[in-house]
């Protein structure tokens, strides 16, 4: 069996819980203040460091065998309240496990989304980490995993395979017997928002599987984020400022490539005639050498690709983009008052007629 490529959305086991608004989620951590009471020395020592010492907002500071008592909500919960960085034990956590990793990048979302404030953000965390786990594709033969981005961007390439890139900080990862046929890109933005950036087949043609859903493949991806974040307003991209986007991007990598070319035939010459100097065995060289001499072969495949992928989005693919997110058809239609602009894409508010 083919390994699916992403997070099965199985994994996401434990559960987190509302707050009441405007509350700072570690002041709901029960009997939080006399837990710490047995480290009273190691407090005074954190407390010393700072003009106005607050252990629900400093919670960062407190001692490591507090941190080990705690449940999953309650770490999730200071990581949500501390203003600063976690401790390298639970930031390791946050960054590795992927329970804990799924909490750090919705966080991370509503901040690179938004600038959003992590306190009063805490119960749209709780609704999108509800609808990731519980989300289904709802068909028989398709299962659904999720991957996002690396580190914390707000788009690029898939922690869970680099040669997938996404548009948003999420993606749905549809697989269809096994094979992964399509993406559905997503972000969490500030004020409660769910921003649907990308909903793309994996390939142009073959998608015979398309039959199988009961409407278009956008419409139908709509309906499921509506019903599994039924708290959130949706809003879907727009294809011109896709095209806007990526377009100069890859103008720019294309100038680049050609520019790695000239340099990196510029090493190789410099690396031979280094060697033809010398006798003496130069191990260092001879691995730059091997790296540059691949790199040689690589980068005509990469600038033929990119000048592929320049035409296409000036010809036929920037047509079907900016066609793909019309919503012509269906109970949805875009609305042209609510709009908004973020890291360079702009948005539609989804409505119903």
């Amino acid at each position: 069996m083919l390994a699916l490529i992403g997070v099965p959305l199985c994994t996401y086991k434990e559960r987190i819980h509302h707050v009441p608004e405007g509350v700072l989620p570690s002041r709901t951590i029960d009997d939080y203040l006399a837990r710490l009471a047995p480290f009273h020395a190691e407090m005074e020592v954190v407390a010393r460091q700072y003009d106005v010492f607050d252990p629900f907002k400093h919670c960062s500071r407190l001692p490591q065998e507090f941190y080990e008592r705690c449940t999953f909500e309650e770490l999730c919960k200071i990581y949500g309240s501390s203003i600063f960085q976690l401790t390298r034990p639970q930031y390791e956590l946050f960054q590795n496990d992927p329970e804990y990793s799924l909490v750090r990048k919705i966080a991370s979302s509503l901040w690179r989304w938004g600038c959003g404030c992590r306190e009063d953000e805490w119960n749209t965390i709780v609704d999108t980490h509800n609808g990731i786990r519980n989300f289904s594709f709802g068909l028989p033969e398709f299962e659904v995993t999720l991957t996002y981005t690396t580190g914390y961007n707000e788009c690029g390439s898939s922690e869970h395979d680099r040669r997938i890139f996404l548009d948003g900080v999420f993606g749905f990862m549809v697989h269809y017997r096994g094979l992964h046929v399509m993406t559905i890109g997503f972000s969490i933005a500030q004020g409660r928002r769910l921003l649907l950036t990308q909903v793309q087949m994996k390939t142009e043609k073959g998608n015979r599987f398309l039959y199988k859903l009961p409407m278009p493949y956008v419409e139908y991806a709509i309906m499921l984020m509506e019903k599994f974040f039924p708290t959130l307003t949706l809003y879907l991209v727009d294809g011109d400022s896709v095209v806007a986007k990526y377009l100069p991007q890859y103008e720019t990598s294309l100038k680049f490539l050609f520019e790695s070319t000239k340099r990196n035939e510029e090493s190789i010459a410099e690396a031979f005639r280094i060697n033809a100097s010398t006798t003496a065995e130069n191990r260092d060289l001879a691995r730059s050498l091997a790296y540059q001499l691949k790199r040689r072969e690589e980068l005509p495949k990469d600038i033929e690709l990119t000048r592929a992928c320049i035409t296409g989005l000036k010809g036929a693919t920037g047509d079907r983009v900016r066609k793909t997110y019309l919503l012509e058809r269906g109970p949805w239609r875009l609305s042209d008052k609510d709009t908004i602009e973020m890291n360079r894409f702009r948005f539609r508010r989804i409505i119903r007629v």
